[in-house]
């Protein structure tokens, strides 16, 4: 049945306030009406026919649609890096004496000394470049100090884009980690195949935390049975942060020109929460394996100043993340008092900038003595002259070009990711292996309780071998039956 459809007035009424008739929906078909508006009215004479089928039914409630989007969510830290420093002078006679301008002298004096004492170091080690397996990591270790003190520098300076200079900071400390375990790894074994041999050899201390945290569950973190396998966890664990650290900088670097990041905000909305948790879970199994990485190897680098080393580059890390770390805390809970002289970009940006400064030109002292050049000078070399080689290697712009090739840390970093998803399942097919399938049960063993021989601890590889041993049996049986 065709039903005229209804008046003009009555639809207004029925779609845009009240009617006798609000209880009638229309269901159309076919293709949608043009619904009138208050400003363009059409006439009851031009208003289309339509198949009309009335439905008595309550009429549909008013549904609000909120938009959720990021771009609409005010970020706080986006409005504070707007805020300029002030130009209030601290002396009114001398207009120039800004606390900026005086903080970005004394960033620089500091920033020159280090500078000075970390090339002049940089430059010894690559005029006496004896042994490039080893002076190679070492000259990355000591670029630290340069990279970190520009880019601070640069943070100070333009502080409206310090994130980016933080980030590119921070990007080279994953370098400076991975070298020094690298330098560890050449102390050992010229190679990787010699540092292969020499680690099949060793018996793997526990882990740091097996003993008094998983005491109840120690088959959750256990130690391995291999050297080779433990040492490949380790070389997974450092490397790993040099995939991660560089990729989420990547991420902050998009997300913040986006006006997604919003430093310091706890909003997962925002993308500061995500990438401040895996960043956190990679440098803390970067450290952890190094730690324990050195605390295997120390016994075995006596000469070498190990821990003044590793002492040199942790302090480094160690300050610059906790010091960021207390000073936007102290700016979230309004801990410094507002001095109309000094802004909030000073605060923020110039107070950790300053303090970084200062401790890189006390670290590159550091360095003079924890990685010295004269132990690399042919006139110096007395001892076991037989055991060093008898010219340097390459001329010093080789030698700085070789040390800042990276092609050896992608090569790093793709072997520890293949060990981990291909090799992890073949370990057990390495000789190192052997001894521990293979090892009878001494005398001593048998006076000291060896936990082979107990039951609940047994050797996974001697079942196995009584299980061989019983299939063979069974198939010479089934071969004299059937014959």
């Amino acid at each position: 049945m065709r039903f005229r459809p209804l008046l003009h007035r009555q639809f207004k009424l029925l779609f845009y306030g009240h009617s006798t008739h609000a209880h009638l929906q229309p269901a159309l078909t076919g293709h949608p009406p043009k619904f009138p508006t208050p400003c363009s009215p059409l006439a009851p004479d031009e208003f289309p026919r339509y198949r009309h089928r009335y439905i008595m039914d309550i009429p549909p409630p008013i549904i609000t649609v909120v938009e959720l989007s990021i771009g609409q969510v005010q970020c706080e830290s986006t409005e504070q890096e707007k805020v300029r420093v002030s130009n209030k002078a601290l002396w009114p006679e001398y207009p120039f004496l800004t606390v900026h301008n005086i903080g970005v002298v004394v960033c620089g004096t500091f920033a020159t000394i280090a500078l000075s004492l970390s090339f002049y170091l940089i430059w010894r080690h690559a005029t006496h470049y004896l042994r490039p397996y080893e002076q190679k990591h070492i000259i990355r270790i000591l670029f630290m100090v340069p990279v970190y003190v520009i880019a601070t520098f640069l943070s100070y300076v333009v502080y409206h884009h310090a994130l980016y200079f933080d980030f590119i900071r921070d990007c080279y400390e994953a370098v400076a980690l991975a070298s020094f375990f690298t330098l560890l790894c050449h102390y050992v074994a010229p190679n990787l195949h010699d540092q292969k041999e020499y680690f099949r050899g060793v018996e793997p201390k526990n882990w740091l935390v097996q003993k008094h945290v998983l005491r109840r569950h120690p088959m959750s973190w256990r130690r391995p049975r291999s050297g080779l396998t433990w040492f490949n966890i380790i070389w997974f664990g450092v490397f790993q942060y040099c995939f991660f650290r560089p990729l989420l900088s990547l991420i902050v670097g998009i997300t913040h020109w986006r006006n997604l990041y919003c430093r310091g905000s706890h909003d997962p909305r925002f993308a500061y929460v995500w990438v401040t948790g895996f960043l956190v879970a990679s440098v803390t199994i970067a450290m952890y394996t190094l730690v324990h990485f050195f605390r295997q190897l120390r016994p075995d680098l006596g000469g070498r100043r190990p821990v003044l080393k590793f002492t040199s580059i942790k302090l480094v890390i160690f300050f610059c993340f906790w010091q960021n770390l207390l000073v936007w805390l102290l700016l979230k809970h309004k801990a410094f008092k507002k001095i109309q002289a000094v802004s909030e970009p000073d605060w923020r940006t110039g107070l950790p900038c300053l303090l970084i400064c200062v401790e890189m030109s006390i670290f590159s002292y550091m360095h003079l003595h924890a990685f010295e050049w004269r132990s690399y000078d042919l006139n110096n070399l007395e001892d076991n002259r037989d055991l060093w080689p008898w010219a340097y290697a390459h001329g010093p712009w080789r030698a700085l070009v070789s040390a800042l090739n990276p092609w050896d840390i992608v090569k790093a970093v793709s072997r520890a990711f293949y060990w981990m998803f291909v090799g992890v399942w073949r370990r057990e097919n390495d000789s190192s292996y052997d001894s521990h399938r293979t090892s009878p049960p001494t005398p001593a063993s048998l006076e000291k309780g060896d936990a082979a021989l107990d039951p609940r601890k047994r050797n996974y590889s001697e079942v196995m071998t009584k299980l061989d041993f019983r299939k063979s049996l069974l198939r010479r049986r089934l071969g004299a039956i059937t014959a």
